[in-house]
């Protein structure tokens, strides 16, 4: 079978989440296509004007812009589109961008990764008109789509919901996690920790920020932290002279929190792996990697009860995202519950078992070539 696997996203949002899980399921594509001995050929679809690392598999792959393929005419089996509905794109038309017309003429059969699903009605995700377009476009082009990969159940649900689409229609993949964040680690102990929380969000209102930050300045108020506690927000940079600035109004000093722009994973990996554990507070999530990339870390997640992230957690790691206190409660469980520490990361460690990378790409790989 002839793929052809579309990195240009991956390119242009670099390091985000969408792009490691982009890239984590590309290197398990080609692992899984030769143990299972899937003869498939695969191209990457790139953007010759972004730089970017590639694969170790560098042999295994061949390369392709859209302008070269305006040039001849090649055929695939499958595009497989690795983002589907995306918002930040510099584009007027995205659709013209995600669905090149010169791809689906060319390409028999199209396959999508529905990641963040965000109802509409959500009005700040989509802060104008011309954002409001993009995606209803973006929707529409989800039901022509011959596969649609979700990576929850919740996304399942809520794609199957509000694009009115059979249930049957979607097909639920989670992960995969970048080998990197993998540590091998099963065992939890506060001795071994300091007292940092990091939190991997991003700059999106729905990812919770500001309320994370009111809910830790309840915490420290409280003594529910240490003296030396630290909150590390990570990819909120942008934004961080207002999160300082709610320190500011509640009187705590800014020895307690730090904001951070990305950081590359190895740094991430070598934080979360000496944290006291990591928070996660979207009040809603298409998947959640930061909760997945922290259990592979071996550090215990805390997150929302709401959307996917409850799919990620025990219960008793959960908390409402939106309430400070109770966000708070969960800042005093992660010092001072050793014991919900300790059950929480075997929680995430069976379930990173479940939804290896392996599993996964083997996964889509059955479904589209069982139907070819």
């Amino acid at each position: 079978m002839k793929i052809l696997y579309d990195y240009r996203l991956i390119q242009k949002f670099y390091p985000r989440g969408v792009s490691r899980y982009g890239i984590s399921l590309m290197e398990n594509f080609l692992a899984a296509s030769s143990i299972y001995c899937y003869d498939n050929e695969y191209t990457l679809l790139i953007d010759p004007e972004v730089t970017t690392e590639f694969f170790k598999h560098e042999r295994d792959l061949k390369f392709i812009t859209v302008e070269t393929l305006n040039n001849y005419s090649k055929q695939f089996d499958l595009f497989f589109n690795t983002s589907t509905i995306v918002m930040g794109l510099p584009v007027i038309n995205s659709i013209d961008y995600l669905y090149p017309e010169i791809i689906i003429k060319n390409c028999k059969k199209i396959a999508c990764i529905l990641h963040d699903f965000v109802p509409l009605l959500i009005k700040e995700h989509l802060p104008d008109n011309l954002s409001k377009i993009n995606y209803a476009l973006q929707l529409e082009a989800v039901k022509k789509c011959d596969y649609i990969f979700t990576n929850s159940e919740f996304t399942s649900k809520s794609g199957s919901k509000y694009l009115e689409l059979p249930i049957e229609r979607f097909t639920t993949i989670y992960g995969p996690i970048n080998n990197i964040f993998y540590k091998d680690v099963n065992y939890y102990s506060a001795s071994d920790r300091n007292n940092t929380v990091i939190s991997v969000l991003g700059e999106c209102p729905r990812k919770n920020a500001e309320r994370l930050v009111k809910a830790w300045c309840i915490a420290v108020k409280k003594h529910f932290v240490p003296e030396d506690a630290c909150l590390y927000i990570m990819s909120y940079y942008n934004s961080r002279e207002r999160l300082y600035k709610i320190c500011r109004e509640e009187g705590i000093s800014l020895k307690y929190i730090k904001v951070f722009d990305f950081i590359p994973d190895n740094k991430l990996v070598s934080l979360l792996a000496k944290s006291r554990a990591a928070i996660f507070p979207p009040y809603l999530e298409g998947l959640g990697l930061p909760i997945l990339e922290s259990y592979a870390a071996g550090t215990p997640c805390f997150t929302a009860n709401t959307s996917s992230t409850k799919e990620l957690v025990n219960a008793e790691a959960s908390f409402n995202p939106f309430d400070e206190h109770d966000i708070a409660d969960a800042i005093f469980k992660i010092y001072n519950d050793e014991v919900l520490c300790k059950a929480n990361l075997k929680f995430g460690r069976d379930l990173l078992k479940e939804i290896n990378g392996e599993k996964i790409a083997r996964k889509i790989l059955e479904k589209i070539h069982a139907e070819n």
